[in-house]
């Protein structure tokens, strides 16, 4: 279904393949213009019918915390043989997240309180073959918050759009997808959706645009950008609610950027794709936010309707770069849509004896993972949880200002400072010294990453650390640790050394220095 779905919309835009061959279960086996190739592929479209095969696919799920679902798979497959078909449950990756039982031909899914992925795996079997059906279910905590990414550009930005996202959206998860049906829509406060620059482009479907839509409707704040998908490209009922005019089809001249409204001030280089760039300009309501930096055409338009927000974009944003960053831009667009969320939590009661020695109070939260101490605004001591550093070097009746900042897997918090008069006889050139030690990682469970931090007590201290799973088997080595002036911290992404994602399941991580090994436990659930 989905190959003919795609030589749909290749007819579409011009592209008729002539010969078509569909084989068993409508399965389209070869659609072209190749006289000789239809011919060579009709005796393989006839044996397919003495072949079992899947007549009633079943669509990935997405279930909450608690959800069950029963599925009739009695016409789940066909077969030319004429004795029944036994279906058996034959996987599932992740039985802690979803429980799948069989009886009577209805599939039960219930949805336990572990979110993640599990693929369930059905075979037939005739008597004389049999036949095997994937499809995934995705569990989904009804309270998690996310933005959402749909990378369906065939040379994806996604990766490089979601690190700067990451940087000022701090209520969740920022997920690349290019499936948009594997996350519900409800959950998600943004929705990035990049369609890519021709001839990588990718032509939005009705299909794919009504979600979009609906959840528009619903307050929704959505981000598109596309080289052809303004102007060129047969529009959906998508394009109209971002309240911009395609004035043409425009051409390959995009060199720089310059912004307007919330991004005044700001201007860009641009290395991205670059050809037919649709010229924008804004309708009733709407606003100019990006322009060609020869002020010829638009090429960003932000609207607000009082229920939704959107910007449209026709080149990559992750192409942005020079006098300003791709980071500014991304800050701009956060809070315009107003889903920075709260603010990080500063450390309470700093304060700075006369002789140097400062304390605070931890904020409370479980993604802390250390502090920046600050002297008269340069950097000077990077720590991991413990709550106090005395400062060095110091001059006697000298007047300093002290700051600290708490460290998040999030980012940083706003800086804390504290005045002080040193009053000490003579400078302390010993610097605090730090024990070396393994922190906890977190998220603990986690899903997508998790961040592991550690001290050691010198830069160059060698140290590595290595993940294993419950077989003892080495997974991942991360050597060559960094952790000036103490605090060092590196995300694992839950894939080994070959860059395969590994198992959900119990993982050790452990920080092996010349001296001294430390040992901690992680949980991974995600397939």
């Amino acid at each position: 279904a989905n190959q003919i779905d795609g030589f749909y919309w290749d007819f579409g835009n011009g592209y008729v393949p002539f010969f078509a061959v569909i084989g068993a279960y409508n399965i389209l086996m070869y659609g072209d213009n190749g006289y000789q190739q239809a011919v060579d592929t009709v005796p393989n479209a006839i044996d397919s019918f003495n072949y079992m095969g899947v007549t009633n696919p079943i669509p990935d799920q997405i279930l909450y915390f608690g959800d069950q679902v029963d599925i009739n798979i009695s016409n789940l497959f066909g077969s030319p043989n004429p004795g029944p078909i036994i279906v058996t449950i034959s996987a599932n990756t992740n039985p802690e997240i979803v429980t799948a039982t069989l009886e009577d031909s209805i599939l039960t899914l219930i949805a336990n309180e572990v979110a993640g992925i599990s693929n369930i795996a059905l075979t037939g079997n005739d008597g004389v073959m049999d036949c095997v059906y994937q499809f995934d279910v995705h569990v989904v905590d009804p309270t998690a918050r996310y933005v959402l990414i749909l990378d369906l550009d065939t040379t994806p930005t996604g990766e490089t759009l979601r690190n700067s996202i990451a940087n000022f959206y701090t209520s969740g998860d920022v997920i690349v997808t290019n499936d948009l049906t594997s996350y519900p829509l409800s959950n998600a406060d943004a929705v990035f959706v990049l369609l890519g620059i021709y001839s990588n482009n990718h032509i939005l479907s009705e299909a794919e645009a009504a979600p979009i839509v609906e959840y528009l409707n619903n307050g929704g704040k959505v981000y598109m950008e596309g080289g052809d998908t303004w102007y060129y490209d047969t529009q959906t009922s998508l394009q109209p609610m971002f309240h911009l005019n395609a004035i043409s089809d425009g051409s390959g001249d995009l060199s720089g950027v310059v912004g307007h409204d919330f991004l005044e001030g700001m201007s860009w280089s641009y290395s991205g794709e670059n050809s037919w760039i649709d010229h924008l300009a804004p309708a009733d309501g709407a606003v100019a936010i990006f322009s060609h930096s020869a002020g010829s055409y638009d090429c960003g338009i932000a609207y607000d309707s009082g229920n939704y927000k959107t910007i449209g974009c026709s080149f990559e944003i992750t192409g942005l770069g020079g006098a300003n960053s791709l980071d500014d831009a991304v800050e701009g667009i956060i809070d315009f849509f107003g889903i920075a969320g709260p603010q990080l939590a500063v450390p309470q009661n700093f304060a700075v004896t006369e002789l140097g020695v400062a304390s605070w109070e931890a904020p409370d939260s479980e993604t802390l993972i250390g502090f920046n101490v600050y002297l008269d605004n340069n950097l000077v001591a990077q720590l991991g949880l413990e709550t106090d550093y005395t400062f060095s070097g110091l001059s006697h009746g000298h007047t300093y200002v002290a700051g600290v900042t708490a460290l998040y897997i999030e980012g940083e918090s706003e800086e804390v400072q504290y005045t002080f008069t040193y009053s000490g006889t003579e400078a302390d050139d010993n610097e605090f010294q730090l024990q070396t030690k393994l922190l906890n990682n977190k998220p603990n469970p986690f899903y997508l990453q998790t961040t592991i931090s550690y001290q050691l007590s010198s830069k160059n201290e060698k140290a590595q650390i290595s993940i294993y799973n419950v077989k003892g088997e080495k997974v991942k080595t991360f050597s060559e640790l960094v952790a000036d002036k103490g605090l060092g911290y590196l995300v694992w992404n839950g894939k080994d050394e070959a860059g395969k994602e590994v198992s959900s399941g119990i993982y050790f991580y452990r920080l092996e220095t010349e001296e001294r090994t430390f040992t901690k436990k992680m949980i991974l659930m995600k397939k």
